[in-house]
């Protein structure tokens, strides 16, 4: 078994030989205790792990340091000390990252085969691909070396992804206390795998969703993106845009006869059920019923996305016009003009062009999971040495890791295991755009167009906390200035880990927040934002205000609207920690002030 907290460096995945063969490492036998050491080969540093023979369980965490813009590797380092402290005294917690692309495949085929009881794929939908594809070599499963045949490995997650598409599936959020809790309980479920095969070529795994044609050329796009956020995904749909054509396929099911299908936009094979950052694509795929869903998206312009794109993230696309949906065992897709330009990927992973054959396995991998996922596959003890009970006392409470911010649920509402749905898709739309036409506008704004403040010094009570009057009456000195659009607010009340969000989306990060302030008022001529009153709670302040503005467009739209903010406060610094914007405006309303002409803005200007 392996003991380790140490990356062990191996070499990039090919389909030549076995990982094994190509690390050089040796196993050395230790006379002195009952463990063999693991070393690492051809210059790798002195990195080893220990192959120990004790009764702990050994689940790896196979952890993509750059995920999610490298926000994986901060969350990581919190999450681990408190994972140690939940699973040490069961488990050896092994932590090994990965170096580059296809690593994880190499590091997950290399712990099964050394009996390892998990491996855990700690980030977003791209580690948990590579981690899933090292489960198989050359179209088998890989076996356990060290010990019985009837001894498998499970397959583990962590969402900590710029996406994490899969686990939206069954409900789960980014929340890593969660994950580590299902990890605790230590369940099982069979869950089915898809491969994509195409003649002469290795064989490829997915485990959420593939896609053909333009959501894949958008996928490809966005991959080059990953810097900007789910922001990367409206980059990479609107590239994919440019020049797009709808296609001519053929398409044949369960080795039946070929059919056309004229005019494809884009084709969409389902073993879960959302893509593309929260989109539902497949909304009737489920990862353990032997099936995939295949959905097919013929003659859309790009208009039909605009008035459409709700319906794509809530599910209810399949009662549109030219959408169809079956459910197929196996599916093999050609175009019939082979222009061979059709892009094709799998768990936001780009694996070429068609043509390509997709097909299930079914309950091909045992997969950590929850009480509740036994409605999807049979559920069996993964530590089967309790009868089933867990073998685990968890603690929730996550304080130790550096996480204290109260305001995790601004709205007071009960939190459930559920994924957030998108209710106002329009709201998103508008957001993201103006952030993406904000970006580019910034490229021609002088530097003296974004003013900063600086030079303010927080007043602090006895016990180091932040005096909460100071606190509020810089924030109401920040509305005067019209943060909202000059990005010119007092930064120094504010943690640097702070939360924004707002209907449409959320990030954390003083300097985004700054940035898109500024970006925003680049597209406004001129502007009105007024604090009409302010509320005082005990872990929060509640400023409601009113804004308008006159947008810098051709037709030079007015946005008119009434909102509050809730700033929550940290318990520990008494700085703000979660700063949470609600518009009183219904999504439809914002869109059409977005497309309604004028020539001025009524009442009062700043800015």
């Amino acid at each position: 078994m392996l003991r380790s907290t140490s990356c062990i460096p191996l070499c990039p995945f090919t389909a030549k030989q076995p990982s094994f063969l190509r690390t050089h490492q040796r196993i050395a036998s230790d006379l002195s205790s009952d463990r063999f050491t693991l070393r690492g080969g051809g210059g790798g540093g002195g990195a080893s792990a220990v192959v120990s023979s004790s009764g702990l369980r050994d689940l790896v965490f196979v952890v993509n340091p750059q995920g999610a813009n490298g926000r994986t590797a901060k969350e990581w380092k919190k999450l681990l000390p408190y994972l140690r402290s939940c699973l040490g005294k069961d488990c050896n917690v092994i932590e090994l990252l990965t170096l580059g692309p296809s690593h994880a495949i190499d590091i997950t085929r290399e712990a099964i085969r050394d009996g390892a009881d998990a491996v855990i794929a700690v980030g977003g939908d791209g580690t948990l691909h590579e981690v899933v594809n090292g489960f198989f070599w050359e179209g088998k499963p890989v076996g356990n070396l060290n010990s019985e045949a009837s001894h498998s490995t499970a397959l583990g997650l962590i969402p900590l992804g710029t996406g994490s598409d899969f686990a939206r599936t069954f409900g789960w959020n980014n929340d890593p206390c969660e994950a580590v809790e299902r990890i605790a309980k230590g369940m099982r479920s069979r869950v089915d795998v898809g491969v994509i095969d195409k003649e002469g070529k290795d064989l490829h795994y997915f485990i959420n969703v593939a896609d053909v044609h333009l959501s894949a050329k958008a996928g490809f796009y966005a991959s080059k993106y990953k810097k900007f956020g789910k922001l990367c995904y409206v980059i990479g749909a609107l590239q994919a845009f440019m020049g797009h054509h709808n296609r001519d396929m053929r398409i044949r099911v369960n080795g039946g006869e070929w059919e056309i299908y004229p005019q494809v936009t884009a084709l969409c094979v389902g073993n879960a059920k959302y893509f593309g950052g929260g989109m539902k694509i497949t909304p009737n795929a489920v990862p353990g019923n032997g099936n995939l869903e295949v959905v097919v998206l013929q003659d859309f312009k790009w208009y039909d996305f605009v008035f459409k794109l709700h319906k794509l993230y809530n599910g209810t696309h399949l009662s549109v016009n030219n959408v169809t949906s079956r459910s197929v065992q196996s599916i093999e897709v050609e175009e019939i003009s082979d222009s061979g330009s059709i892009y094709v990927q799998s768990d936001g992973e780009h694996l070429g062009f068609l043509p390509k054959k997709f097909r299930i396995l079914p309950g091909a991998i045992d997969m950590i999971s929850s009480l509740s996922f036994h409605s999807i596959a049979t559920v069996n003890p993964i530590f089967s040495g309790d009868g089933g009970r867990s073998i685990f006392r968890l603690n929730r409470r996550f304080e130790a890791t550096g996480v204290s911010c109260r305001g995790q649920n601004p709205t007071n509402e009960p939190q459930t295991s559920k994924g957030p749905e998108p209710e106002n898709v329009l709201l998103k739309i508008a957001w993201y755009g103006s952030e993406l036409l904000g970006i580019a506008a910034s490229v021609f704004r002088s530097p003296e167009t974004s003013p900063i403040v600086t030079g303010f010094e927080v007043p602090v009570d006895c016990s180091g906390r932040a005096v909460r009057v100071a606190v509020v009456d810089s924030i109401k000195q920040d509305f005067k200035r019209s943060y909202f659009v000059t990005g010119n607010l007092t930064p120094e009340v504010y943690e640097d880990k702070c939360e924004f969000a707002d209907p449409a989306g959320s990030f954390k990060g003083l300097a985004r927040f700054k940035r898109n302030c500024t970006n925003f008022g680049s597209l406004i001529e001129k502007s009105n934002m007024k604090l009409m009153k302010w509320e005082n709670f005990e872990d929060k302040g509640v400023g409601h205000w009113k804004f308008s503005c006159v947008m810098s467009f051709p037709w030079k739209p007015i946005l008119s609207a009434t909102g509050y903010t809730e700033y929550y406060f940290d318990t520990g610094s008494g700085k703000i920690c979660r700063h949470v914007e609600h518009w009183n405006v219904p999504k439809i309303a914002l869109f059409k002030q977005l497309l309604r002409p004028s020539r001025g803005l009524v009442g009062g200007t700043q800015n």
